[in-house]
């Protein structure tokens, strides 16, 4: 569900900027490439990164 969320708000701003909507295909394709592509030390980073702050 989050990832066809993903689209949704991707089209739109794709519409408000004026800019050609991606095709269905074509965005999951990108963003699967993009997913697949972040090894075990940039996903620690980002798990980080994201509980930075958060108590415990």
């Amino acid at each position: 569900m989050a990832l066809v969320n993903v689209l949704i708000v991707h089209r739109y701003s794709n519409r408000v900027n004026g800019q050609k909507p991606t095709k269905h295909y074509a965005f999951f394709e990108t963003l699967m490439e993009q997913l697949l592509a972040v090894d075990a030390a940039a996903f620690k980073d980002i798990e980080a990164r994201r509980y930075d702050g958060w108590s415990t």
